[in-house]
């Protein structure tokens, strides 16, 4: 079982291949490979949110998978498998959806949608997604972009309001996995590059920038709280990898499991 670890505050370096956006250069290079079993990142039980769900949100990756389990985490910061509380946005390969829930602790007391069926998302090849919410307590608040487009949002199982339950601020913030009490669930398998996450809706033209021409851009201009690069400004402690957060919330992540140099990080990056 993997085991849940802490932040840290070390740094490395990074560089690579060009893109553009931010109003200046950018590079990216790397990407971190995850094995769909117990790689993950760990922030530690950071950017915790209003524990009615009235707090807006934006989450921002690359991702590249040709697996076909179900319930791959990208992003999670729980404690229930089933999203009962805390807030998840994961994928399924065996049905080609995205999924995503926000809530704080009963059936009746959660937002969970889904999408309609992807052809591509398990393809091979690297793709954007963003998910953004303003913060209404409904499920209309909430938008999904996937490659630059948006997807229509299908509502899944009971809807209700996220509030009355103080349950989000008691998880750790996790890239590629789930979160239990005790212990991690749906591990992602697959590449993770460029991961963010924003106290604010990103609007359309927002993702535009970001997605740019299909290459990851600097996104330093949207002021994303969270911003780990997957690779650049990473160490590797002898034991574990640092991802020093490059967002103003200065929330390192701890990896679990991933290989040491140089099998990871991978050069494997959207081009």
């Amino acid at each position: 079982m993997p085991m849940q670890i802490s932040i840290s505050n070390a740094i490395g370096g990074g560089g690579g291949a060009q893109g553009s956006g931010g109003g200046s250069s950018f590079a990216s290079t790397n990407s971190f490979t995850f094995d769909g079993n117990s790689d993950l990142v760990s922030m530690g039980d950071v950017l915790n949110m209003a524990n009615d769900g009235t707090d807006a949100f934006s989450y921002s990756l690359w991702f590249k998978t040709t697996d076909t389990g179900i319930h791959q985490m990208f992003i999670s910061k729980q404690r229930s498998s089933v999203w009962l509380n805390g807030v998840g946005f994961s994928m399924r390969g065996d049905l080609r959806i995205f999924q995503f829930g926000l809530g704080t602790g009963q059936g009746d007391q959660r937002i969970r949608g889904k999408t309609g069926t992807i052809s591509d998302i398990r393809d091979g090849n690297w793709h954007h997604v963003c998910l953004t919410y303003d913060g209404s307590q409904l499920l209309s608040g909430f938008n999904l972009y996937y490659d630059n487009s948006p997807l229509t949002i299908i509502p899944e199982g009971t809807q209700g309001t996220p509030n009355n339950v103080s349950t989000l601020g008691q998880a750790d913030f996790l890239i590629g996995a789930g979160g239990l009490s005790t212990s991690f669930v749906h591990p992602f398998n697959g590449n993770l590059d460029e991961v963010a996450y924003f106290t604010s809706e990103l609007s359309a033209p927002d993702v535009s920038t970001i997605y740019g021409t299909g290459v990851p851009n600097d996104i330093s201009s949207f002021n994303p709280v969270g911003w780990w690069r997957m690779g650049e400004e990473a160490n590797h402690t002898g034991r574990n990898w640092v991802l020093t957060d490059q967002g103003s919330g200065s929330n390192n992540g701890f990896s679990n499991t991933i290989p040491a140099p140089p099998a990871q990080p991978s050069t494997d990056v959207p081009t």
